[in-house]
């Protein structure tokens, strides 16, 4: 116990060591560099076309990028110790149709937001589970909970649309706080609760320690597996909450609902710094990571852009960032 002690003490205080030289959050590296490519990309898209600025598009770019946001949050923390989550996509529709069932049932909105929640969790729990206690690779299990519940997705929407939802709920995903959309709000909300646990909390800071050496931090007696499954609960859990504000938003569930959000969600993340190998990253790199995506993908609206290479210039952006990754590890690990 001791020992732990100790550890925890002396990288606790290497880490605020760290945010005193560096200067707060936007640290020298990829966030930084991602910050300063955001605004020249920014500058470029108003000189091309004269719609990026107007109030309209900006909102319709901050509210479109709120679910990934959302669930960057989670994905940073998965990652942070080492692991991945692919079946965030799946569990984004599971949740929404969880709720979007009961909602269109005639069940008060609390009950069906939390039954949607509830499934969600359970999806982090199997996945933290069959990976923290049984040994099952991070990828293969949450590759077969995201086939489940696509799956399940599809058997019970039989390919029609959820829709006849209460007018109460679809204020949360379209109504707006003054100027600010709700949607925005919330993800404000998430976001910088997500930057304060990991800065601020033992629990969450122990992500560096597990993926910078997951048998290290065993051996120094930090439950690695308990951390695993509440980590992966977690994930679950915003990610289903992005699919019920989605959900509100559109009036809406589809079995399509999240495609490809997971790979989406992921190259955000490594785009903004988050390390595949574990131990390093940051919620606010990884939304920056989602903001240069969503701005990507309004270039594409503004300049008609086939909205079909989305998905390519997705996959080509997640190649180049773990890429990048790799070799600033093994460049680190060399030195």
């Amino acid at each position: 116990m001791a020992s732990k002690a100790a550890a925890e003490t002396a990288a606790w205080a290497e880490k605020k060591a760290a945010h005193r030289r560096f200067g707060g959050v936007l640290q020298q590296g990829p966030q930084a560099v991602l910050a300063l490519f955001i605004v020249a990309f920014g500058i470029v898209l108003t000189a091309v076309s004269p719609n990026f600025l107007t109030p309209l598009n900006l909102q319709a770019i901050a509210t479109g990028l709120a679910a990934d946001a959302i669930m960057a949050v989670g994905m940073t923390m998965v990652l942070l110790m080492r692991g991945l989550d692919l079946s965030v996509g799946a569990v984004f529709a599971l949740g929404a149709l969880v709720a979007g069932k009961l909602l269109a049932g005639g069940q008060p909105i609390l009950f069906a937001v939390g039954a949607g929640l509830a499934v969600s969790a359970l999806v982090g729990v199997v996945n933290g589970y069959v990976i923290s206690r049984i040994g099952v690779p991070h990828l293969i299990a949450t590759l077969a909970t995201l086939t489940i519940a696509r799956g399940i997705t599809v058997v019970v929407t039989q390919g029609f649309m959820v829709s006849g939802f209460p007018k109460a709920f679809e204020v949360v995903g379209q109504g707006y706080w003054g100027i600010v959309p709700i949607p925005v709000l919330i993800m404000l909300v998430i976001v910088a609760a997500g930057v304060w646990l990991l800065r601020n909390t033992t629990f969450f800071h122990r992500l560096y320690f597990i993926g910078g050496n997951p048998d290290a931090a065993r051996l120094s007696g930090i439950q690695v597996g308990r951390t695993e499954i509440i980590i992966y609960t977690l994930s679950a859990i915003l990610a289903g909450f992005a699919g019920i504000i989605t959900s509100s938003r559109l009036g809406v569930v589809t079995a399509l609902y999240g495609q490809g959000a997971e790979l989406r969600v992921i190259a955000a993340c490594v785009l903004g710094g988050v390390s595949i190998m574990g131990g390093e990253g940051t919620v606010i790199g990884s939304v920056l990571g989602v903001i240069l995506l969503a701005l990507i993908s309004n270039a594409f609206v503004l300049l008609d852009v086939s909205v079909y290479w989305q998905g390519v210039v997705s996959g080509v952006v997640l190649l180049l960032a773990v890429m990048i990754d790799a070799i600033r590890v093994r460049r680190m690990r060399s030195t």
